[in-house]
């Protein structure tokens, strides 16, 4: 795990997100239990497993072929936290780089607790959340791919030590 998402992982310790049901999505969920039919990654044989990194690549894929790297969008983190981390932000992205980042609330520039992604850094996220986490839950965006709402529970029997994060407002210039 490198060190900014080991820092964003702890700056966002008891986060909750939350959707939007107006946006037409594509849900993963990664939690199997027996009231749900969910998928636990604990309790996930590798083909279960395959078929979430298979959705994940899937998406991943998709993102990618609309060959977009000019961009904006608003990025919320979800927690008990300082709006300083959680945003709401509107961030650029020029060139498939962070540009620059602004909180939509007063316009102000993010501080250095606001961990402004790239959709490709988002992505890089849930791919090293498949690997850790104990539950996640997705929702894709059905024409572009991108992650949309990702919820990660990193250890279930822990409190506070959820990621959360959704996307908003997605332009292309």
């Amino acid at each position: 795990m490198n060190a900014k998402f080991l820092g964003l992982w702890i700056a966002l310790a008891g986060c909750t997100g939350d959707t939007d049901p107006a946006n037409e999505t594509d849900e993963t969920d990664v939690t199997d239990t027996e009231d749900t039919g969910d998928t636990d990654i604990e309790d996930t044989d590798i083909e279960d497993t395959d078929v979430v990194n298979a959705e994940l690549s899937e998406n991943w894929a998709l993102w990618t072929s609309t060959n977009t790297s000019t961009y904006d969008y608003v990025l919320t983190y979800g927690c008990f936290c300082p709006e300083s981390v959680t945003g709401p932000a509107r961030v650029f992205v020029v060139d498939n780089q962070v540009d620059h980042a602004y909180y939509t609330e007063d316009e102000q520039p993010v501080s250095d607790g606001f961990d402004a992604q790239t959709i490709d850094g988002l992505f890089q996220i849930l791919e090293n959340a498949y690997t850790t986490a104990d539950v996640i839950n997705v929702t894709y965006d059905e024409t572009t791919g991108i992650p949309l709402q990702a919820s990660i529970d990193y250890y279930v029997e822990a409190d506070d030590d959820e990621l959360n994060f959704s996307v908003d407002d997605f332009q292309t210039e």
